[in-house]
């Protein structure tokens, strides 16, 4: 039987002959098996052992000396493979649990995160600039690609980048004052995970039948805002806009007109017109905005509060201002 396994090895070690292997395997796979099975105490894996064991068989049957007792080869390389599949699936399991332990360890540091942002996140926000603002929604509240904030922002993808980390170090800075002492990558994981929590589903739909049966101009809400907004800005009677804001602004304005006398006026550009041309409103607009960039505090965003934005635009005129009574 022993000079048989090794004629029938070296017949498929030279001709590769099929059936010879074949003969092989049907003659000591019970022996392959039961080694690995009671090893490892799992049949799925004594089966992918005892195929792993006849591959390395097929793979060193040129190798062997013709003298070598094949059940004790076979014998001894199971049990090799069988012990590199054990230690191969306890580090599976060691990782897949130390993973899970991170895991759970992570979503309660997020969770403990959020608690102590969420009440400060809204003030946080809206003590931010509009574009500033508008990225991090984009990027955070609806889980956007950068590429899509800049193309929302009409700016680049690198520039949204910038943008965002610039909203995000404002936020940090906001709540560091609060006693909340969290890293930029910390805040944008919290808001990222909890900031927008599922609504009923239900709401969807009442809310759109309320405003198709009632219309939203027509609630008393809505007409209580429009007058605070009329009251806020009582002293307002005309509007200049540019072209670009056709639309909202515009029946925005309507809606105000019956509580107060406002008028808007849209400054439009020809489009026969080429190149540089003074539009009238306008270039007060942008000259102006010419003396806030020779203050070096207002060249660029540095205010966290928009409040104190307000405050250095008043120092600035007031300066300007001084220095034109000086000269007269």
């Amino acid at each position: 039987m022993m000079d048989d396994d090794m004629e029938l090895l070296r017949e498929y070690a030279t001709r590769r002959s099929e059936h010879a292997f074949a003969t092989l395997v049907a003659r000591h796979i019970s022996l392959v098996y039961s080694s690995a099975l009671r090893q490892v105490r799992d049949p799925n894996l004594a089966e992918e052992i005892t195929q792993a064991v006849f591959i390395i068989l097929a793979g060193k049957a040129a190798l062997l000396h013709s003298k070598t007792i094949l059940s004790g080869w076979l014998y001894r390389t199971t049990r090799f493979t069988a012990a590199n599949v054990l230690r191969t699936e306890s580090n599976r399991q060691r990782r897949e649990k130390e993973a899970q332990m991170q895991s759970t360890i992570d979503n309660a540091q997020e969770e403990a995160v959020w608690k102590e942002l969420s009440p400060l996140l809204d003030e946080a926000m809206n003590r931010l600039g509009q574009t500033d603002r508008d990225a991090l929604l984009l990027r955070y509240f609806e889980n956007k690609s950068f590429r899509d904030v800049g193309v929302a922002l009409g700016a680049n993808e690198e520039s949204a980048r910038k943008r965002v980390a610039r909203g995000l170090d404002k936020l940090r800075v906001f709540f560091v004052k609060r006693g909340v002492t969290l890293s930029a990558v910390a805040i944008a994981g919290a808001v990222s995970a909890h900031s927008v929590q599922a609504a009923p589903v239900a709401l969807a739909k009442a809310t759109t039948a309320a405003v198709l049966a009632h219309g939203a101009a027509s609630s008393s809400l809505t007409l209580t805002l429009i007058k605070g907004l009329v009251n806020m800005f009582g002293r307002l009677q005309i509007i200049w806009a540019d072209g670009g804001y056709l639309g909202a602004l515009v029946r925005w304005v309507k809606q105000l007109r019956p509580y107060g006398k406002l008028k808007l006026e849209i400054v439009r550009r020809c489009d026969r017109v080429k190149g540089f041309k003074v539009l009238p409103k306008r270039w007060i607009v942008e000259r102006t905005f010419g003396w806030f960039f020779k203050s070096r505090r207002l060249c660029r965003d540095y205010e966290v509060r928009i409040d104190h934005s307000e405050a250095m635009l008043r120092i600035c005129m007031i300066r300007l201002m001084v220095k034109r009574l000086a000269s007269i």
